[in-house]
């Protein structure tokens, strides 16, 4: 039943089965209401990131690896990879643009592969959106204001988004 379904994304078969994990934690009655209203907007960006090489680019200098780590500091999520590309493309979703040149220089962020990931999210959202419906609340400011809130838990978010990744 499983394999039948994720043959229709346009997905390797990890990201279709952490899309269709996100889907079904959004509709399960156990799900946290303010993880289940972002979990899958996070799990599309997750997995248009994994669909794009070098998000971010390496340090090669010292000088350069302590700028790095000031750079990082607000997006930066020792909980995992995924959530600091996600906090990263939260950054982007807040300001309602992608970030300058200038900013991606002084972040170490590829605004190449910053702008794919956000093309490949639309994508994989129209989709989500066509084959199963919904879609409305995914990235928009709903979504915005749950996020940036000071009630929002970001450790429930992280479980959320690490469970369906392992589920992929």
């Amino acid at each position: 039943e499983l394999g039948k379904e994720m043959v229709y994304f346009p997905t390797d078969p990890r990201a279709s089965r952490m899309l269709l994990a996100s889907l079904d934690m959004e509709s399960r009655e156990d799900t946290p209401s303010m993880v289940s209203k972002t979990i899958v907007g996070d799990i599309l960006t997750v997995a248009a990131s994994l669909q794009v090489k070098n998000l971010f680019h390496q340090p090669r200098t010292e000088r350069q690896w302590r700028m790095y780590d000031d750079a990082m500091a607000d997006i930066l999520d020792r909980s995992g990879d995924h959530m600091t590309m996600l906090h990263l493309v939260d950054l982007v979703d807040h300001s309602g643009k992608i970030l300058s040149d200038e900013e991606c220089r002084e972040r170490f962020v590829n605004r190449t592969a910053l702008q794919r990931t956000l093309d490949v999210r639309n994508q994989l959202a129209r989709f989500l959106g066509r084959r199963f419906g919904g879609g409305a609340d995914w990235f928009g400011s709903a979504r915005r204001e749950i996020v940036g809130s000071r009630t929002f838990d970001s450790d429930e978010r992280s479980e959320a988004v690490r469970r369906c990744v392992c589920a992929g």
